[in-house]
């Protein structure tokens, strides 16, 4: 084997789902520069995002089939530039330096791509502690319609068990 080529370590799309979370990001051949697609297991992949217009396209005539994909294509191209611009520059900056870096570490340390992952930070729960210290809001509105509510499933459920005829 010739000393100047890399092997990267991958796991095809197909299987890499099947494993634990955190190998996608550290396996999956998406997440690997230059890495070549040639079987069909990613053109399915690929054209299945045309699904949507397929139905629309069986009566063409297949030059009419190649401008409909097209069309749809560069509209695809088109809202992708509209949410790079959408982006702040100096966040791209970061996100490229974080890329490179977590690209050129992943031989010695696959959890660098971990750098992929989505990170969603949720939001904070209240305590009941700190409910019922809270200060209660009163809307007049809001009570009366709870009460109505209230009232409403009573009632419903009266007759439900016979209690009103």
């Amino acid at each position: 084997m010739a000393p100047q080529l890399t092997i990267i370590p991958g796991i095809r799309l197909l299987h890499v789902h099947g494993r634990q979370d955190s190998c996608y990001v550290r396996y999956a051949s998406n997440f690997i520069e230059g890495i070549g697609w040639i079987n069909g297991e990613i053109m399915e992949m690929l054209w299945a995002r045309l699904n949507l217009i397929s139905p629309a396209a069986q009566g063409m005539t297949l030059c009419r089939k190649y401008k409909l994909a097209r069309n749809d294509i560069l509209e695809s191209g088109k809202a992708f530039d509209r949410l790079d611009e959408a982006a702040p520059s100096h966040l791209k900056t970061e996100w490229l330096a974080r890329e490179r870096i977590a690209q050129s570490s992943r031989l010695n340390d696959s959890s660098a791509m971990d750098e992929y992952e989505i990170n969603i930070k949720k939001g904070q729960r209240l305590g009941l502690k700190q409910r019922l210290s809270q200060p209660k809001r009163e809307d007049s509105s809001c009570s009366k319609t709870l009460e109505h509510s209230k009232s409403v499933v009573r009632h419903d459920i009266n007759i439900i068990f016979g209690i009103i005829q």
